[in-house]
């Protein structure tokens, strides 16, 4: 009994340890070649910690070197990617009086309160972080130009930022679409706003939405982003799933691969942009993917990650109710310095908000 014990936890060690190194290489290999290591990667974190608690049992065995030697690299795998190999990249000293605030919020209308309740908690929250900027995301707003100006319309929660929350929003003009998906709102001087369509096949569109907007008189541009998501069927939600029916396995399966490798394509295009781009940038939102994915890495590549770097808790922004996974980001170019980021407890999506400070560098 006692060598079936061992021989199992051998095996469960194993098992562990391969589903670390197949989320860990997640970020680096395209999901075309190691799509379904994305999935586990969501999971990263937690195996991690179990790997952590093994070191105990591990170093209980005398006789185990091979294993210690393999559990010691791991632990090493763990520091690099947890503890920090970009803790130091951008960070500032206490200076947040003169930063520049900036919430990124996905906040949908089917989530959430009742709509008068959503509006005055939404309205109220704005109130107590004061952001410069605010990007959200699946929050429609519409824009009805004329001659001479542009009025808005939308879900009471979106327009009450603009009366009477003093927030201002800049119309795409005349010629350009008459709504967006991802608005962008200033308490600073807004330029131009451009909306950017991200489309594969004949599948549905991408939004990004491209901001100017000027910092302490310096012109920069602000990304809003809203990245694939894996689709609104769920399999447990779907009442025709059989857990134990291949059928069901293989359609899910199709259906994540698809949205991983559309993911992709598109955090490639947005590279493009970036990589273009001539003045300072931030980019914010929900990427769905984990700071282990390859859609982030992808993204977050030469950039500063606002809450890697100066991040005040866990993070998690999904699911509001137990936010068990970091997918809304705060990005910034070289330009910019992290003074502090923070999520605060909010309920009024399924996502939580993500609130950074940034500076410009001396």
């Amino acid at each position: 009994m006692r060598r079936f014990f061992r021989f199992a936890g051998w095996g469960l060690y194993a098992v562990l340890a391969v589903l670390f190194l197949a989320g860990y290489a997640a970020r680096y290999v395209p999901p075309r070649f190691f799509w379904w290591a994305e999935l586990i990667a969501v999971g990263l974190p937690y195996l991690a910690a179990l790997l952590v608690v093994a070191t105990l049992f591990v170093f209980l065995r005398r006789r185990s070197w091979t294993l210690r030697i393999v559990h010691l690299v791991l632990l090493a795998l763990i520091a690099w990617r947890f503890v920090g190999s970009e803790w130091w990249k951008g960070r500032a000293g206490d200076e947040a009086g003169g930063a520049l605030t900036v919430m990124t919020y996905n906040l949908p209308r089917w989530t959430g309160p009742a709509p008068p309740a959503k509006r005055d908690s939404f309205r109220r929250m704005v109130g107590r972080i004061q952001p410069e900027l605010v990007a959200l995301q699946e929050a429609r707003l519409d824009f009805q130009t004329s001659s001479d100006t542009t009025r808005i319309a939308g879900r009471p929660y979106v327009t009450a930022l603009v009366e009477p929350g003093g927030y201002r929003v800049v119309g795409p003009g005349a010629d350009a679409p008459t709504h967006t998906m991802q608005p962008v709102f200033g308490k600073v001087p807004l330029a131009k706003q451009s909306k950017i369509v991200l489309r594969r096949g004949k599948q549905d569109a991408t939004y990004v939405t491209r901001t100017r907007f000027r910092w302490q008189g310096r012109p920069a541009v602000y990304y809003n982003l809203h990245l694939r998501s894996f689709g609104e069927r769920k399999p447990w939600h779907d009442a025709d799933a059989r857990p134990l029916s291949s059928r069901t396995w293989r359609s899910y399966a199709r259906q994540y691969r698809k949205a991983l490798l559309d993911r992709a394509w598109e955090a490639r295009r947005i590279q493009q942009m970036l990589n273009d781009e001539d003045l300072p940038f931030i980019v914010s939102g929900d990427f769905n993917s984990t700071p282990h994915g390859w859609a982030y890495w992808h993204l977050a590549d030469d950039l500063t990650d606002a809450f890697r770097v100066a991040g005040d808790g866990w993070g998690g922004t999904y699911h509001s109710r137990f936010p068990f996974a970091r997918i809304d980001f705060v990005l910034a170019s070289a330009e910019w310095r992290v003074l502090g980021a923070r999520v605060p407890d909010a309920h009024l999506s399924d996502h939580r908000p993500l609130v950074a400070q940034l500076a410009w560098k001396e």
